[in-house]
């Protein structure tokens, strides 16, 4: 792995072909919100992100996120989230190698919406549109990935070239605006892999970056974007990926 992590188009084949690497078996949805593959299970939340995920290894399944995975829009003025009332995922397509859904998520100053896509390979790829429905200074927005401390051991992307354990939290800004950035956090043949491309919200001109570390109950990912001023009308886009 290169030192400043893999480029995301790169980290998806790795992660499709060496990780994976056995013949496609097809997709089912199983009720509203359980989706199954051969690599384990995902189990999405109303707002459309990954609620649970499951990997099948050896016959057990290892449950990954301590809690969902969500966005945080901090209010300028007073430093609070802005409360998002959540709708319900619809499916657009329910194929054997690609299922497809959408979420839509809103305040009176904010929506969400969040369109999503699995593959039978385990690649999970998300897309984020945040919308002001008012003129909103946000002080920041932040996606948080919460992963179970037991599988959470060590890490490999955003800077480093081996594993590494985490002992304190990991710091990491964007260099710049960059196309993508990737890493793995995991136990073993154990790991989540996570992308975020469309580095230009994500590093929003050096406010942004990535914290890993312990927070609570869980080893967390905060993806953060630092202070935006949206106009009434304007949108942001966030894309990310998660690899089983």
């Amino acid at each position: 792995m290169q030192k400043i992590g893999l480029p995301l188009a790169l980290f998806i084949t790795l992660s499709t072909t060496v990780v994976l690497g056995q013949k496609d078996v097809p997709l089912r949805v199983q009720g509203d919100s359980l989706i199954v593959l051969r690599a384990g299970e995902v189990l999405l939340s109303k707002q459309g992100f990954p609620q649970q995920i499951w990997i099948d290894a050896a016959g057990e399944k290892t449950a990954m996120l301590a809690e969902n995975v969500h966005f945080h829009f901090v209010n300028q003025v007073d430093g609070k989230d802005f409360r998002l009332k959540s709708g319900e995922v619809i499916y657009e397509k329910k194929g054997k190698h690609r299922v497809a859904w959408h979420a839509t998520s809103g305040s009176e100053a904010v929506s969400m919406y969040v369109y999503g896509e699995i593959q039978d390979k385990g690649v999970i790829a998300l897309s984020v549109r945040v919308t002001a429905l008012e003129d909103v200074d946000m002080k920041d927005i932040v996606m948080h990935v919460p992963m179970e401390k037991g599988v959470a051991k060590s890490m490999q992307g955003l800077g480093r070239s081996g594993d590494y354990s985490f002992d304190s939290v990991y710091h990491w800004k964007w260099p710049g605006e960059r196309a993508g950035e990737s890493g793995w956090i995991g136990n073993g043949s154990i790991r989540l892999g996570f992308g975020l491309s469309g580095g230009k919200t994500w590093w929003n001109e050096g406010k942004g970056g990535i914290d890993v570390g312990i927070k609570g109950k869980s080893m967390l990912v905060n993806s953060y974007s630092g202070a935006h001023r949206l106009r009434k009308g304007e949108t942001i886009k966030y894309n990310f990926n998660l690899v089983i």
